[in-house]
């Protein structure tokens, strides 16, 4: 695959593109198997290359092809992570034939492909992806990732029996959804929720789309019909503090009797899951999460087909500022008192301690952000001490 691609884009196979050439090769074998670990079976380990990885672009680039497509093939593996083999081998193929010719031109590459088949619902991601392998910058909300399937039991009467039909629930907690915060919410007899539109739309929008509805949850959004309640179909719900479910059991599609069973689950700390008990996969459906102006999205599927979820599936959008992957330092620090629920550290040589250490937006700091700090000046940080195998969390200011 190399030479393929050397040939068919032109590139030539020395630097960043040459490094592109390599990964994309990597990319495409270890995809097949779901492995991301290429060439166990056939290289010494000091010659493997691993595509989950955390390598940066300049930290980690040597000018070695081989070296250096570990940066490139990190953030395409990455956003396969986030999203689904079928995405990103989708977006990751057209993106190709674009003939990018360095890593930030590769980004773009991916955008682009990205807004030719999705309509730009994964830009967000693939943003975040690069961006951890120091590619352009970062504005990422949601990780949108295929799970293990669950099924929250819901048993209270929605009294949605109507075709067409939205009400009205509020919510035990105040639910956070791309910077917002909602204490109710509509649900819809075809398949998906909004915060802000009582719309009881039964054609499905392909996100983002401007037009109403939106700050829209979808979990299954096509034109289904309640009143037929046969095999016991009916729309039930569960609230708690801590989440709020919304089930679909055995409702009819309004075309045919096929039967479609799923449901929707907010969590508290943001987290929204779907899952898939029963479904069937034969007219346009729209799968995935939109903003309140209809501009940023994370669409997983819009149409038929196999694109759409399989029985006993799920899929779960996590915000990505509260989810971070710990990445454990050493910093000089002095506690010198607390400011309400805030510790006040300052940075001097008084204390060792190890920390994890976010940004206000719950971005990861590197190891060199971190290390800058004193330079940086003022400014407010989530830090985890770690000592004795404890994490304890603090909201913390960091003064120069």
């Amino acid at each position: 695959t190399d030479k393929v691609y050397e040939s068919a884009g032109g590139l030539p196979y020395r630097d960043q593109s040459g490094a592109m050439n390599e990964a994309w090769s990597d990319y495409w074998a270890c995809t097949q198997s779901g492995d991301w670990i290429m060439g166990e079976w056939v290289m010494p380990s000091q010659y493997q290359r691993y595509l989950q990885n955390n390598n940066k672009y300049p930290d980690n680039y040597v000018g070695e092809v081989h070296e250096d497509s570990k940066i490139y093939s990190g953030a395409l593996w990455d956003f396969r992570s986030w999203t689904s083999k079928t995405i990103a081998d989708r977006v990751t193929w057209r993106a190709y034939f674009y003939y990018p010719k360095d890593f930030l031109e590769g980004r773009d590459a991916m955008i682009q492909a990205d807004r030719d088949l999705y309509n730009g619902s994964h830009r967000d991601l693939i943003i975040k992806a690069f961006a951890r392998h120091g590619i352009g910058g970062s504005n990422a909300q949601y990780q949108m990732r295929e799970t293990s399937y669950s099924w929250v039991t819901t048993s209270y009467p929605t009294g949605i029996t109507n075709d067409d039909q939205t009400k009205r629930f509020s919510l035990s907690f105040s639910f956070p959804f791309f910077g917002s915060s909602y204490s109710s919410v509509y649900v819809c007899s075809n398949g998906f929720l909004s915060f802000t539109s009582s719309s009881n739309s039964y054609t499905p929008q392909k996100f983002p789309n401007s037009t109403q509805p939106n700050a829209v949850i979808a979990p299954f959004w096509r034109d289904l019909y309640p009143p037929d309640t046969t095999q016991g179909a009916k729309i039930t719900y569960a609230s708690s503090f801590s989440y709020f479910a919304v089930t679909w059991y055995k409702i009819r599609n309004y075309s045919n009797s096929n039967k479609q069973t799923f449901q929707v689950v907010l969590y508290r700390d943001g987290k929204i899951r779907f899952s898939y008990q029963n479904v069937t996969n034969e007219f346009t459906t729209a799968v995935g999460i939109e903003d309140a102006n209809g501009v940023t999205a994370y669409l997983y599927a819009y149409g038929d087909g196999n694109i759409l979820p399989s029985s006993y599936s799920a899929i779960e959008f996590i915000p990505l500022q509260s989810s971070p992957s710990p990445n454990v330092v050493t910093l000089n620090t002095s506690e010198t008192g607390f400011i309400g629920d805030r510790t006040l550290y300052k940075m001097r040589n008084s204390k060792m301690l190890n920390y994890n250490v976010f940004d206000i937006t719950g971005r990861k700091l590197s190891i060199s952000e971190i290390s800058s700090l004193r330079k940086k000046g003022s400014g407010i940080y989530f830090m985890i001490p770690v000592k004795d195998d404890k994490k304890e969390s603090h909201k913390v200011i960091i003064l120069k």
